[in-house]
């Protein structure tokens, strides 16, 4: 009897580490969606000590997310901004901020996706980012992105600021 234990614990851990591997190796869609958004996040962080090349090759990567078409449209946070449209704006924009001289270090929060089919999908998402302290930081800002499945790769295609709500002066 004891043997048999022995045996049953070797078999069920076994099985479990099992599904574990296939678990990691075989993300779910929205899992997917979700480290999309992190790396993004991971891209658009810089420390101000990257080589021109590095640099480059960081905004080619960050640009290469999202579709061809994309948009950002984050007016609702900064008024004077118009949308982003297009990867060339996008590596424009990350490509003048990588070059300010400091880093920027960009974290996303409590990312949720869900699909609304096999090519199409949403995801929610808070983000910050830290230019190392003063006016260059900004407090955790929500946003909600689309996502579109292009030859197999999930890529962003808009991304929306949700306005924070405001307090009415007393």
């Amino acid at each position: 009897m004891r043997r048999f234990l022995i045996r049953l614990a070797v078999v069920t851990t076994a099985l479990v580490a099992g599904l574990a591997v296939v678990r990691w190796m075989m993300p779910t869609d929205e899992q997917r969606i979700v480290r999309l958004v992190e790396e993004i996040a991971e891209r658009a962080s810089f420390t101000g000590r990257e080589g021109n090349i590095a640099r480059i090759a960081a905004v080619e990567a960050l640009a290469s997310r999202f579709t061809s078409d994309a948009e950002i449209r984050i007016d609702a946070v900064v008024p004077a901004v118009g949308p982003l449209v297009g990867r060339g704006a996008i590596q424009q924009v990350a490509l003048a901020a990588s070059q300010g001289g400091g880093g920027i270090r960009v974290t996303v929060l409590g990312a949720v996706a869900e699909t609304d089919g096999p090519d199409t999908g949403r995801v929610r998402f808070s983000a910050s980012a830290d230019t190392g302290g003063g006016d260059g930081a900004f407090q955790a800002q929500d946003f909600v992105a689309r996502v579109r499945k292009v030859e197999g790769r999930w890529l962003v295609e808009q991304v929306d600021a949700i306005p924070l709500l405001r307090q009415p002066p007393e």
